[in-house]
């Protein structure tokens, strides 16, 4: 069974998921926005994952820094609320969107070994840049994440998309949030022996890696496999592949538009 304070980000509404999406931009693109856990069985587990398109400006965190509030509500209970509610107070024009796996862990729209969620968004072309967080499960506060807010770049300063792009994400974006020890207990999901959380008070860096989970039955039926959990510092362990394509216009759009603009016109002539 879930821990409670998962279920706080769990009981969220789906309505509320996909956030200021701008639908009525006139440079607005629809991109689809999609995820996939490449973990293999007794692998990782991700949380809804939080994507961000914004002007470059959006720093989520620093490696090296103190985590900000939003980030330790994300690594510790994987709920994104916060950084969103960051992200809409200091970048009202940025936009957002929170991605579930449909299969969805009982419960809980978690993004579980093997499995892809997606959401597809109007998104604004001034919005030039993306970014993405998880929390990893299970862990005490270690999460997926760009630090870098330019790392990822959609369009070109004209507006211009730069095509469909895929990103890897391995072990060297995988992130401990410095907020709590990682001892296993207290962690959501699952915990390795009875106790509380420990409040660790250190600064964001790599992530540790979940070795200590090694043979844990979790609450998915799944039993952590040391070998399927080595992505600490790896570049070559894949965790996820997050890829961002255009929606393609419907062929019969543009001729319907231009039919409804040429009735307008008619309309307006017999009217003179």
């Amino acid at each position: 069974m879930l821990r409670k304070r998962v279920s706080k980000w769990v009981a969220v509404p789906l309505a509320a998921m996909a956030l200021s999406l701008g639908a009525g931009a006139a440079s607005a693109v629809s991109l689809k926005i999609s995820i996939t856990n490449n973990s293999g069985a007794g692998g990782l587990t991700l949380t809804p994952l939080y994507t961000a398109f914004h002007d470059g400006t959006f720093d989520t965190f620093d490696p090296g820094s103190a985590a900000s509030a939003g980030i330790e509500a994300l690594a510790e209970d994987g709920n994104f609320m916060p950084i969103r509610d960051a992200r809409v107070a200091s970048h009202p024009s940025s936009q957002g969107a929170v991605i579930t796996a449909p299969q969805g862990f009982a419960g809980a729209p978690l993004i579980e070994p093997g499995e892809t969620g997606s959401v597809t968004v109007n998104v604004d072309s001034a919005n030039r840049f993306f970014s993405f967080l998880s929390m990893i499960l299970p862990s005490n506060d270690q999460f997926i994440g760009n630090g870098d807010p330019t790392a990822h770049q959609v369009f070109d300063a004209a507006g211009n998309f730069l095509g469909n792009q895929t990103i890897n994400v391995t072990g060297l974006n995988a992130y401990d949030a410095g907020t709590e020890v990682n001892n296993g207990l207290g962690s959501p999901f699952a915990q390795t022996g009875p106790g509380a959380a420990s409040d660790e008070g250190g600064v964001v860096t790599l992530a540790s890696g979940i070795d200590n989970y090694a043979g844990l039955t979790l609450p998915n039926g799944q039993v952590v496999d040391l070998g399927a959990i080595g992505f600490a510092g790896n570049g070559n362990f894949s965790i996820a592949t997050i890829s961002i394509a255009a929606v393609p216009v419907p062929a019969a759009l543009p001729m319907l538009l231009g039919g409804l603009g040429l009735m307008g016109f008619a309309a307006r002539r017999r009217k003179t």
